[in-house]
C-alpha cells in the first residue's frame, strides 16, 4: 500500500500522480518494495492537548519529541476521538511501557489518517502479523 508523500492519499499501484492533489508519485526501483521510497509525516504538537508532543511518521519508525521508537517497539495505533471543527482528534500508541498521545487538526485528518493506517501496517509487518485472506471462487 502506498501513500502520496504531499497529502497521505492512498495511491492506487503504479500511479504516476496522486487522484486527490496532483502530486508526482516517486517509486522505488523495480526489485525493491512497491511503496514510496521515502515516508515522512510529520503533525506539531497541538494546543490543548494534554501531554501531546510533535511526532513523525517515516519509514522506519515513529518519532515523538525527540524519541525515535522503531515499529517492533510500538503497539497498534488506537484512536482515541475524532476531530470536530474547534478541537483536536487523538490516537495513542504503547512505546517500552510509555503511552504516547498522537494529535491532530481536524484539518489534517485525511493526512493523519493515511499515516496511522501506513503506521499500523508496518507494525504489524514488524510483529510478524501480516494478514492472510482465502478467496472462494
Amino acid at each position: 500500500m502506498a501513500f502520496c508523500t504531499n497529502c497521505g492519499n492512498q495511491l492506487k499501484d503504479w500511479a504516476t500522480f496522486c487522484t486527490n492533489c496532483g502530486q508526482a508519485a516517486t517509486w522505488a526501483s523495480e526489485n525493491q518494495s512497491a511503496q514510496p521510497q521515502n515516508m515522512y509525516e510529520e503533525f506539531s504538537a497541538e494546543a490543548g492537548t494534554f501531554g501531546a508532543k510533535k511526532f513523525v511518521i517515516t519509514n522506519k519508525s515513529l518519532i515523538y519529541g525527540s524519541d525515535e521508537y522503531s515499529f517492533d517497539q510500538l503497539s497498534q495505533i488506537r484512536f482515541v476521538s475524532a476531530p470536530i471543527p474547534l478541537g483536536n482528534g487523538v490516537a495513542q500508541v504503547t512505546a517500552d511501557g510509555k503511552v504516547l498521545t498522537l494529535a491532530y487538526k481536524a484539518t489534517k485528518k485525511a493526512r493523519f489518517d493515511a499515516a496511522m493506517s501506513y503506521a499500523n501496517e508496518q507494525i504489524n509487518t514488524a510483529h510478524g502479523n501480516t494478514k492472510r485472506y482465502k478467496y472462494i471462487l
